[in-house]
């Protein structure tokens, strides 16, 4: 699952794909993903959560919202599996429920927009 996503990710990044059933198939597959890898050991989900993380990361390029519901699914499992590692990564991404955030006036849910 998580290859798929890598795959999906990276070939609308490199030929600028923007099919909207495309997009929601991807991000169905990114929370598919999580599921599984909250399962996993912490030797086995460690290296999958910083390849997930990649696509996440890739996916705020798309527009469509597609980085934002990644985000708000990572959020999600880090609230309810209590893994480290999703908690590590939340603390990354900022959701602060407002139009526009207050820290350079970036999207909600911009992985970058404010330290919570």
């Amino acid at each position: 699952m998580v290859f798929y996503c890598e795959c999906a990710a990276r070939f609308c990044s490199d030929v600028g794909y923007q099919d909207d059933s495309y997009f929601n198939a991807l991000v169905r597959m990114f929370e598919q993903a999580l599921k599984i890898i909250a399962q996993l050991s912490a030797s086995d989900r460690n290296p999958l959560i910083a390849r997930i993380d990649k696509v996440r990361t890739i996916s705020h390029n798309f527009g469509y919202g597609v980085g934002d519901d990644m985000d708000s699914l990572l959020a999600q499992y880090a609230a309810a599996g209590g893994h480290s590692v999703f908690s590590d990564l939340r603390s990354a991404v900022h959701l602060c429920h407002q139009a526009f955030c207050r820290w350079g006036r970036r999207r909600v849910g911009h992985p970058i927009a404010s330290p919570g």
